[in-house]
């Protein structure tokens, strides 16, 4: 029997946003298809901008990712999806928009 992909990530949240970064944690998807998830990919989209792009290079296999690449002043959407032997499933509903800044002032 083949595997299927997975399902969709859940809780996505975000914290420790700064002017160059944000840290995202979420849940694993309820179903991982059969197969077991090998890694979780995060996308970012500005606020202006429908286009979504991969925010890290490197292979995510926890729950939580720190993004460093981020810039000030910029509104941000994040959402995540797991991949496993099959593939990558949906992406989660999108956290966001939020401003990359200084957590004070």
């Amino acid at each position: 029997m083949f595997p299927d992909k997975p399902g969709i990530p859940r809780d996505l949240a975000a914290s420790e946003i700064t002017s160059t970064s944000a840290t995202l944690s979420w849940s694993p998807p309820k179903s991982d298809g059969g197969s077991p998830i090998t890694n979780y990919v995060v996308e970012k989209s500005t606020s202006f901008s429908p286009r979504w792009v991969r925010a890290t290079k490197a292979a995510i296999p926890e729950c939580s990712a720190v993004l460093t690449d981020l810039v000030e002043g910029t509104a941000y959407q994040f959402r995540v999806l797991a991949e496993n032997e099959a593939g990558p499933g949906l992406p989660c509903e999108p956290i966001g928009p939020m401003e990359a800044k200084e957590p004070y002032g």
